[in-house]
């Protein structure tokens, strides 16, 4: 594809080519046109994410996430660029294979894929289903805004978030897993091997550290209780305040002031979280590979009791296991 650029004034250049920039469904990037965006610093014509002003902020934990903002998935943004290009009186530059622009993405892919095979005799995770139109998946600690000059080198400058608490900063998707092979892309008929039964994938711009907890993408994925079975979540059986109480009636157990809660009923939400110990870069794939292992936590977005499990800073425990001896023998003679 080429296009001919007329009336550029001479002089030396750095060009750069962007495409998908503006895709309106998912970033501000609306307003970008000659004439808003001419004559502007480079390193000012920022990217933004759209905010999920909708499903997130109705799905969202009323108490738990009261201060975070929800943001769709980014475009699939290419960007390519020369340095000391010559525009020159009356002459067309560029032309040639040798003045190729090869596009770049300067954003990530995030594939999500989750195990749910593991211990079901003890954490009871069958019962559990992503194929429900009220599964959900979160990552939190993104970054929100994206410029040009983005190289893996400059995430923390080139890069930004529109809350200031990082952990406020949300991506989130509302529905379904897949369970299907994909029938085209990078990984045709290959995502869902050995036991991963559940995927999505997301687009997202670069963020994420490897080591430092407070700038560790957090993922929290959000199953449902399916229909005729109920589960038992962590943290339970437990008494939770009986909300039929009534302290001037009988004081007998058919007015408790406590209630043992066994489990969740069909269609609650279930959720599992953990820090992502991996950096999101430019034109890279990343897979989470998410074995539940553990019973998940009790979600319901509008009771403070049942909150989403929070971002953590995460450390590391290593356990030497060492076996002591028998000690001093103690003997007792007895005639019987």
């Amino acid at each position: 594809m080429t296009r001919t650029i007329n009336n550029v004034p001479a002089g030396t250049y750095t060009v750069y080519v962007f495409a998908n920039w503006d895709q309106g469904d998912n970033a501000n990037g609306k307003n970008w046109s000659m004439a808003t965006a001419k004559g502007r610093n480079i390193a000012d014509l920022y990217m933004d994410a759209l905010e999920n002003t909708t499903t997130y902020t109705a799905y969202k934990h009323q108490t738990s996430e009261a201060n975070s903002a929800g943001y769709n998935e980014a475009p699939e943004v290419f960007v390519a660029f020369k340095e000391n290009v010559k525009i020159e009186a009356d002459k067309t530059t560029g032309e040639g294979a040798g003045e190729l622009y090869t596009l770049t993405r300067i954003v990530s892919l995030v594939r999500v894929r989750i195990d749910q095979s593991v211990d079901n005799n003890l954490n009871l995770n069958d019962k559990i289903t992503f194929q429900d139109g009220n599964a959900s998946l979160r990552i939190r600690r993104i970054r929100t805004g994206i410029n040009l000059l983005y190289t893996d080198a400059t995430l923390t400058t080139t890069t930004r978030r529109a809350q200031a608490n990082a952990q406020d900063n949300v991506f989130f998707a509302l529905g379904a897993f897949n369970e299907a092979q994909t029938a085209t892309g990078y990984s045709a008929d290959t995502v869902l091997t050995d036991n991963f039964t559940s995927w999505k994938d997301v687009i997202l711009i670069p963020a994420g550290h490897a080591t430092t907890s407070a700038e560790k993408l957090d993922v929290v994925v959000t199953g449902i209780v399916k229909t005729g079975e109920t589960y038992v979540p962590a943290g339970y059986p437990k008494q939770e305040p009986n909300p039929n109480y009534d302290p001037n009636g009988p004081k007998d157990n058919t007015n408790p002031e406590y209630i043992t809660i066994e489990s969740a009923p069909e269609g609650s939400q279930i959720a599992w979280a953990g820090a992502v110990t991996a950096v999101l870069t430019a034109n890279n794939i990343l897979e989470l590979n998410l074995t539940l292992k553990s019973t998940g936590t009790w979600v319901d977005p509008t009771e403070p009791d049942k909150p989403l499990p929070q971002p953590e800073e995460y450390g590391n425990l290593e356990i030497k296991v060492d076996l002591a001896p028998w000690g001093s023998i103690a003997s007792v003679d007895m005639e019987l």
